[in-house]
Formats: structure tokens, C-alpha cells, sequence
């Protein structure tokens, strides 16, 4: 499926908010991994809070920017669109020998 089509200035904001994004969710996973979150609840009930809001404006970006560069479709479209790319998905080996006989086909 393709996105909305998005000019080159806008890529590379999207870019960039991706970017500082997958750093922010590195480090926040980082810091998780070295916690106890039932810990944390009961010792700093405000650090975990914190941690959570930290997790939510991050995910509202990562929405946001889904929403910037996604087509708007509703779910049947979207349904149908999978079911009828599942049906015509080939294998690489199938597509390397369509564009082996296209390239015959060009030459002659």
C-alpha cells in the first residue's frame, strides 16, 4: 500500500520526527529494562507516572505522523486492497523471471 504523496520538504520533516522519536523510545527502553515497574510503583509512584506520560507523547507523534503521510481509506477498503494483494503476490524468484521474459520481449 502506498502513503500519500508527500514533497521532498515534508520527507524530510517526517524524517527527522521519526528519527527523534526512535531515539526517545531507544532511550526510554534503556531506562525501563534497568526497572522494576512493580518496584517503581510502590517506591516512586511519580516516576512511573512519568515514564508513562514520556510513552504518551510519544506515541501521539507517532500517530500524528502516521496520519500525516497514510491515504485516508476506510478499513473495507483497506480489507480488500490485502486480500486482493495476497492473491496476486508472487515469489521473487517469479518476479526475476517476469522481468527475464519482459527483457526478452524490450530487446526484441
Amino acid at each position: 500500500m502506498r502513503g500519500r504523496s508527500l514533497s521532498n520538504k515534508e520527507k524530510e520533516e517526517v524524517k527527522k520526527e521519526l528519527e527523534n522519536v526512535e531515539d526517545d523510545f531507544k532511550e526510554t527502553d534503556k531506562t525501563l529494562q534497568k526497572i522494576e515497574l512493580k518496584v517503581l510503583e510502590e517506591e516512586k509512584p511519580s516516576a512511573l507516572a512519568s515514564v508513562y506520560s514520556q510513552l504518551y507523547e510519544q506515541g501521539k507523534v507517532t500517530v500524528r505522523l502516521k496520519d500525516k503521510t497514510s491515504v485516508d481509506r476506510s478499513k473495507e477498503e483497506l480489507k480488500k486492497q490485502l486480500e486482493i494483494q495476497e492473491k496476486w503476490h508472487i515469489s521473487e524468484e517469479e518476479e526475476e523471471e517476469m522481468k527475464e521474459e519482459m527483457n526478452k520481449w524490450i530487446k526484441k
